[in-house]
């Protein structure tokens, strides 16, 4: 979540400083700024209130700042019990991508999912690079 440390960094703030304002430890400060975990859905309304930009922002959803443009979020949960957060204008394209796997047998579905990790990988190996 860079646009976590971009905007505390704007603001002349050390993550201790930070941490205090949200009622976290540092530890945390330095998980979502480093990627590691997203901040709980309450968190993320306090950044985006002390920062005032949108929630879509804080999380690295949107290039808009604007809070008066915010879009719902919605956080979802998966299997292993970690967290992703979707904006509404999204949930339609999910939709439709949950209906043409739904339609597909076992085999195939493993086999889309399988190359969906593929080009995830290689989208993060591009980014690290």
């Amino acid at each position: 979540m860079k646009n976590i440390k971009s905007l505390r960094k704007e603001k002349g703030l050390t993550m201790k400083e930070l941490a205090k304002i949200l009622e976290v430890t540092e530890a945390s400060i330095s998980r979502w700024e480093n990627g590691k975990t997203p901040p709980r859905f309450d968190k993320i309304k306090k950044l985006s209130d002390y920062f005032g930009v949108s929630e879509s922002y804080i999380l690295g959803l949107s290039d808009e700042r604007n809070q008066s443009n915010k879009a719902p979020i919605f956080e979802v949960s998966d299997k292993n019990g970690g967290h992703s957060f979707i904006v509404k204008s999204d949930i339609s394209v999910i939709t439709d991508i949950v209906k043409v796997f739904d339609r597909l047998n076992d085999v195939n579905q493993t086999d889309v999912l399988n190359y969906a990790q593929y080009r995830l990988d290689q989208q993060r190996s591009t980014e690290q690079s």
